[in-house]
């Protein structure tokens, strides 16, 4: 089994978790989540834009001043730092073609499993932000209605709708870069002239996917595969797992639409109480591994009933969708070095015997065992978001797969 190692993080244009807006969360979403519509729907996002290069390189003293020997300390940032610009420019250079600084800078789009709320992955987006050095624009984008600031016309949304949701993300930001709608990176591009313009349009994502997100992932590049350069499967939901009691009954649980409701309606009573309390309530729940903020989360923005109502009804349509097809192993053998998997020792939604399988069945394709022991809910952790963001850089630049493309 291959191993997914660390990664020293660069220090430079690194964005930490402790410069949010607040303690408090927006919504459903942490100081970073923002709403904006994709289609007809409101979606929560959190964009972590691409920092300019000299934020991502060793910092320069230009105040004239005499420099002190730089401690060990420093040299070991600097040194991480300069590890970080080299993946810079292997990302760069391997989604756009080219290393020049005026073609856009390298995307990534990570999108959630289920539950999809944006706020449990800032801190896995921040930490993969710092990891990439600051010269990726790193994307969340939430599923409709699994937060309330979505939740617009009651609607319940299933796997497919989410999948089309995220296509059309990717559409939608193609015609504003061809547009020249680009908003920070618009006047830099435009000074590149009309061929600039096309090149801008052809800008290819990196997407990471978590658990069923990484299905979502999977077909994205499926149906985009002139915008889609790459997929990231982490602790990946591909196919029903029939060797799972644990699954089998939450198929089961997941059809019981009426009742579902009726626990859905009874979850929504617990709002009334004090919220010191719904954060204890869910502490016992998870144990202390969960970090602070996605446990803030779980007792202040998911106790809604249309909210809860699409988590099931979407876990529904994934039982559905998984019962009715086998995965499809010509297509992923086909898109071989398109694609990247880590999975868990211990998780039953990405179980080892499938990590097997796809090692047989399709050699080609990367797929990696997490041999740190993390759960298939590590963004909800401090260490597993570090971690694993950790693990997905070292790849993109260590396997040299981008690099083909």
């Amino acid at each position: 089994m291959a191993e997914a190692g660390g990664l020293m993080a660069g220090e430079g244009g690194q964005l930490s978790s402790r410069e949010r807006s607040g303690s408090e969360w927006g919504g459903g979403g942490g100081g970073r989540v923002r709403v904006r519509r994709v289609g007809e729907n409101p979606t929560e996002i959190i964009d972590l834009p691409a920092l300019p290069a000299e934020t991502h390189s060793p910092a320069d003293d230009r105040s004239g001043s005499p420099r002190a020997q730089p401690s060990p300390a420093d040299r070991a940032a600097a040194a991480a730092t300069a590890a970080a610009d080299g993946i810079v420019g292997e990302i760069r250079s391997s989604i756009t073609g080219a290393s020049s600084p005026g073609l856009p800078p390298p995307a990534v789009l990570v999108v959630p499993g289920n539950p999809g709320v944006c706020a449990y992955y800032e801190d896995f987006a921040l930490a993969l932000h710092s990891a990439l050095g600051g010269a990726a624009r790193v994307v969340v984008v939430g599923h409709v209605a699994h937060t309330e600031r979505e939740m617009e016309d009651g609607r319940l949304y299933s796997l497919q709708h989410q999948i089309q949701h995220k296509i059309r993300f990717v559409q939608e930001e193609a015609a504003a870069a061809a547009a020249g709608e680009d908003g920070e990176n618009q006047t830099a591009y435009q000074q590149q002239g009309q061929q600039q313009q096309q090149q801008q349009q052809q800008q290819r994502w990196i997407v990471v996917g978590h658990s069923i997100g990484a299905h979502i992932a999977v077909e994205m590049r499926r149906h985009l595969p002139t915008h889609v350069a790459h997929v990231v499967g982490l602790f990946p939901f591909l196919a029903f797992n029939h060797h799972s009691d644990q699954q089998r009954r939450l198929k089961l649980v997941a059809s019981l639409t009426p009742l579902l409701a009726v626990v859905a309606a009874l979850l929504q009573v617990l709002r009334a109480l004090p919220t010191g309390v719904k954060r204890w309530a869910v502490r016992r729940g998870v144990g202390k591994a969960w970090s602070s903020s996605a446990v803030h989360v779980t007792a202040t923005a998911m106790l809604r009933y249309g909210m809860l109502r699409n988590y099931a009804y979407m876990g529904h349509t994934e039982f559905i969708y998984f019962s009715q097809r086998e995965f499809d192993w010509a297509f992923l053998g086909s898109n071989a070095p398109h694609f990247t998997f880590i999975f868990g020792r211990d998780d039953h939604w990405g179980p080892l015997h499938l990590h097997q399988e796809m090692q047989e069945r399709v050699p080609q394709v990367a797929a990696y065992v997490d041999e740190e022991g993390h759960e298939h809910t590590f963004c909800c952790t401090d260490k597993g978001a570090s971690s694993i963001a950790t693990h997905v850089a070292k790849l993109l630049r260590s396997r040299g797969t981008l690099a083909a493309l």
